[in-house]
């Protein structure tokens, strides 16, 4: 120790039995103490699962301009309004326009001209349209199936493309607000016009603020609805709010949208990731979500508007090595979701597969760009679909919530905050269990010698998406198996193994990595050696299945190692792990 005398030591010691992580002098100020105890409550039963259904329009509906149908839904445990949005995904998926912000759920119905919307109407027919909806209590939102919007019957009087009363206005299809975009990237900016189809146009990137125009995108150009804009490098690197102004060339017609963000980045090579579906099984009547992300490079470096993508369905053998197309799924629309970091994109479509579509057997899907193929393309897990009936047994695998929490202290005569230490993430698809001690001695020469340490608790919770598939949510389960991998640890100070304490089912929401809302009664001790555990965790999962126990996932605690109190000491156990449930079914 850096005191070095024998006195120091005896009284670190003495110090260390009697009251951890206490100054001895009374001046010195804590600003955070050890974590305490764990709480376990039990939670409250969360309400039921919102559910919407959308009826109408049905998937290849042939609706005729201006003739009037029913938009129909069926919902449950979902209040307030919906927003309606008519999209096309021709010839890359785009929002045509908003038919009513708000109507009431409880309708069930909405009575719509069709082509129309809030502020215009589709002149030309086309196929490629779906209406989106929206419910905000709770958030929620679902797309009907493609249909075609097709010519207006010969009695209907021709719809024309906009408005009467010579209303006339300019509104933004993309950008929308809070969109993310990186400097020296392309992308494409759309938008609607009523009655200027002759006008010349500016396009302007203000401050939040809009004081000041930053950048002149374009100027004095005709109106066409879509415009290129390659954002400047001229524009800080931190990542700055900003706005989008597009007006008439005499300022008398104008719209803005924003704040949309922009920061510093660089175009990634093309690629194209499948991440759903992953390996399981499936079965018909499943609605299985196909996610993808890809670079900006896979839509000639353009904004989520500017790309196609074909999808489609490949038979595979058991091992994943053999490949034959079965057929293209691209009969309903994709939507893109959002933009994740250095610009990837990601999308999703869901696919309702349908009895009689495909036999049973092994699969991929796989996705591609239709305007950069090669490099984006990507093909997903291999999974089965199966005749439920057949099915005795099923292995889902776990998603994780990883969850840490840190307790810092500094004893000094500063007014320097302690720190907790950085972490790395865990791979993905793992969970973590653990927790690390450390200690800094600062100096000083009093027997508590200024110092600063910290706690950290790591914490994860265990979800099972599969047992909402059809194929699984209706059946009996005879017998449920957690069984638990452990794949990796870091250790420090001695320790090592597998850095797990304790196994609850939650109650409740899992908020904090403390709180634990726990299933009464449950709770099992879990071995700290490498070796796979198999848990038996039956009667918590007949009552998920039954709705008689709330489904909130399986929570692991973690080891704790020794607090830290010497110079530069660091003990530390943390480990990964893998998770699946495996059922027996009667």
């Amino acid at each position: 120790m850096k005191k070095g005398s024998l006195f120091f030591v005896l009284a670190v010691f003495i110090l260390f039995l009697a009251l951890p992580y206490a100054s001895a002098d009374l001046t010195k100020k804590p600003l955070k103490t050890l974590p305490s105890p764990p709480s376990v409550t039990n939670a409250p039963t969360p309400g039921p699962i919102p559910i919407l259904l959308v009826t109408a329009p049905a998937g290849g509906a042939n609706w005729s301009l201006g003739s009037k149908y029913d938009i129909t839904w069926s919902s449950s445990n979902i209040s307030g309004y919906l927003r309606l949005d008519l999209y096309c995904d021709l010839p890359s998926p785009h929002k045509v326009g908003t038919i009513t912000a708000n109507t009431s759920v409880s309708n069930g119905k909405y009575n719509w001209e069709a082509g129309k919307y809030l502020g215009g109407v589709v002149s030309t027919h086309g196929k490629g349209y779906r209406i989106v909806f929206t419910a905000t209590n709770p958030p929620i939102t679902k797309s009907s199936p493609q249909f075609n919007l097709i010519a207006a019957a010969s009695k209907v009087k021709p719809v024309v493309s906009a408005p009467v009363n010579n209303l006339k206005g300019l509104s933004f299809i993309y950008p929308r607000r809070a969109d993310l975009f990186h400097k020296g990237i392309s992308y494409t900016i759309t938008w609607h016009s009523i009655n200027l189809k002759d006008a010349m146009l500016k396009l302007e990137l203000l401050d939040n603020q809009e004081q000041n125009v930053l950048q002149t995108i374009a100027s004095n150009f005709v109106n066409t609805g879509s415009k290129g804009w390659k954002v400047s490098m001229n524009l800080p690197d931190e990542e700055k709010l900003y706005k989008i102004r597009l007006q008439t060339m005499d300022g008398t017609q104008k719209a803005i949208v924003g704040p949309i963000k922009i920061s510093k980045g660089t175009i990634p090579p093309a690629s194209l990731k499948v991440t759903n579906p992953i390996m399981g099984d499936r079965t018909f009547g499943d609605i299985i979500p196909v996610k993808w992300a890809s670079t900006s490079a896979c839509s000639g470096n353009g904004g989520p508007i500017d790309d196609g993508f074909r999808i489609e369905l490949i038979k595979t053998n058991e091992q994943g090595t053999v490949y034959e197309k079965v057929m293209d799924l691209t009969d309903v629309g994709y939507v893109f979701v959002n933009e994740g970091p250095t610009g990837h994109l990601n999308w999703r479509w869901d696919w309702n597969l349908m009895r009689g579509s495909c036999q049973t057997g092994t699969y991929k899907i796989r996705v591609a760009s239709m305007t950069t193929p090669g490099a984006c393309t990507g093909v997903s897990e291999k999974f089965r679909i199966v005749d439920p009936n057949a099915i005795k047994e099923a292995s889902l695998p776990a998603t994780f919530k990883n969850r840490k929490h840190c307790h810092a202290e500094r004893y000094d005569s500063t007014d320097q905050p302690a720190k907790c230490p950085q972490f790395p993430d865990p791979p993905p698809g793992k969970g973590r269990v653990g927790s690390q001690a450390t200690y800094e001695d600062l100096g000083g020469f009093m027997a508590a010698s200024e110092h600063e340490a910290t706690y950290t608790h790591f914490r994860s919770r265990m979800d099972f998406p599969g047992l909402s598939f059809q194929h699984i949510r209706n059946r009996i389960v005879k017998k449920a198996t957690l069984q638990i991998i452990p794949t990796e640890t870091s250790g420090l100070g001695g320790y090592g193994g597998f850095c797990v304490d304790r196994l609850y089912a939650l109650n409740g929401p899992w908020s904090k990595c403390m709180d634990m809302p726990v299933i009464p009664g449950f709770q099992r001790s879990v071995s700290t050696s490498q070796d796979t555990k198999y848990i038996d965790v039956t009667a918590i999962v007949k009552g998920w299945m039954s709705g008689s126990t709330p489904n909130h996932g399986f929570l692991l605690t973690n080891l704790q190692v020794f607090p830290a109190y010497d110079d530069d000491q660091r003990n530390r156990c943390w480990s990964y792990y893998d998770a699946n449930l495996q059922l027996e079914f009667e």
